[in-house]
């Protein structure tokens, strides 16, 4: 499996309604789009980043799947995931990924034959830092230069997530795991801890869900404390 970049320390979890003014403040469609995806789904950035058409199972009428392969989860397994996605976003999304590809005079159907016949060579569409850095047939076999090319996008992701924040008048530190974590605590507080893992987290070991919870928490004992100690 290709070696990631960590994920960093963030603390921060923001609530639904926050996340929607990050999405209403972004400057983009494929800026807001990824803000969406990123807590609707719970992706991991570099999940975001590699997305692929071929990922996402639109059949049915709930929630939408998207299956990431081996190589590209994170599980310590590096076992194929499943992450669910909101049906809400469907049109967006099959939208953004036509004109991505330059592809807005064809039906999506049509489209994805296409790319499975070969006729279209599939790549990612969440590319931030320039066409080519993410490219596939560029990429294939050479880890450093994936690391590299990883590493660039997740920094002009979260530069551009400190703009969108500004303009928000959001007053957080948000980073893109943000996203992940409010997500996990969101269904963890709606639901219970196994859950928040299974249909989120996707973390191997139950612990790892807990600790997005457990540093919130850590949290709110400081604002306790603080709060306390100057009245």
């Amino acid at each position: 499996a290709i070696d990631k970049p960590e994920s960093g320390t963030d603390n921060t979890s923001l609530s639904e309604a926050e996340v929607e003014d990050l999405v209403g403040a972004a400057d983009s469609p494929k800026m807001s789009l990824g803000v969406a995806l990123c807590f609707s789904a719970g992706l991991r950035i570099g999940e975001l980043l590699w997305l692929q058409p071929s990922w996402i199972d639109l059949a049915g009428d709930k929630a939408l799947e998207i299956e990431i392969p081996e190589n590209r989860a994170k599980g310590a397994t590096y076992d194929p995931e499943i992450a669910f996605l909101e049906r809400k976003y469907e049109n967006r999304l099959k939208e953004f990924i036509l004109e991505s590809y330059g592809c807005e005079d064809l039906e999506y159907s049509e489209f994805l034959q296409k790319v499975t016949e070969g006729e279209i060579e599939e790549r990612p569409v969440f590319v931030f830092a320039g066409r080519g850095s993410m490219e596939k047939s560029a990429l294939q076999e050479r880890r450093d230069e994936e690391y590299a090319a990883l590493k660039r996008e997740r920094q002009r992701f979260n530069d551009n997530l400190e703009k969108i924040a500004d303009k928000a008048s959001l007053n957080k530190d948000v980073t893109s795991h943000t996203f992940r974590r409010s997500i996990i605590k969101q269904i963890q507080e709606d639901s219970d801890l196994s859950k928040a893992r299974d249909l989120v987290g996707r973390h191997n070991d139950i612990s790892t869900t807990a600790r997005y919870v457990e540093d919130d928490k850590e949290e709110d004992k400081d604002t306790y404390t603080d709060l306390r100690s100057s009245s």
